[in-house]
């Protein structure tokens, strides 16, 4: 049976509030995000595409003879359904996807980018936002379509959402 978030905190509030949060293998969680059904999904693995069915992020399959998993459905799939993202041969360009936000797609108008250590949000042709280890830098606010790309972005790694006047001053945020 899955642990419940609220369980998942209680038994969290015991360790060591600074500690780091691995795996078995000391390998950090690098991907965080809420499924429709409010389920949170931690991965080690960063995801490699998106569901053709659910346009939701898909991962890696273990399961021989399949090329991705889906959590949303449960299912292991072919490479058929689901569109691999993007990449070039210096980062790994991802569509930022609508979770948390009442829009239903940012239509490639939001896009993640891992290069080096570093996860960037690209909101048009702008870096608006880039985390680093634990923390996340806004850098302003530009309209009020490109803050709701930054709160996604923020709230699918674990922060707060920003009002315009928050984002103005260009904040560090730590998760």
């Amino acid at each position: 049976m899955a642990t419940k978030v609220k369980e998942l905190i209680e038994m969290l509030k015991q360790y060591n509030q600074e500690g780091y949060i691995t795996n078995e293998q000391n390998q950090d969680f690098i991907h965080i995000r809420s499924t429709e059904s409010g389920d949170t999904i931690l991965s080690v693995v960063a995801p490699i595409g998106e569901c053709n069915r659910t346009r939701v992020k898909v991962y890696p399959s273990v399961v021989e003879g399949y090329s991705a998993f889906s959590p949303e459905l449960d299912e292991d799939l072919y490479k058929f359904e689901f569109t691999k993202f993007r990449k070039n041969k210096n980062n790994n360009i991802m569509k930022l996807n609508a979770v948390y936000s009442s829009q239903k797609d940012f239509y490639g108008k939001a896009n993640v980018i891992t290069e080096g250590g570093q996860t960037k949000l690209k909101s048009y042709s702008t870096i608006v936002a880039v985390k680093e280890e634990n923390k996340i830098k806004v850098k302003g606010w530009y309209s009020k379509t490109t803050a709701i790309h930054i709160n996604e972005f923020l709230l699918q790694n674990g922060a707060k959402s920003l009002t315009k006047k928050e984002m103005e001053l260009e904040p560090t945020i730590n998760l």
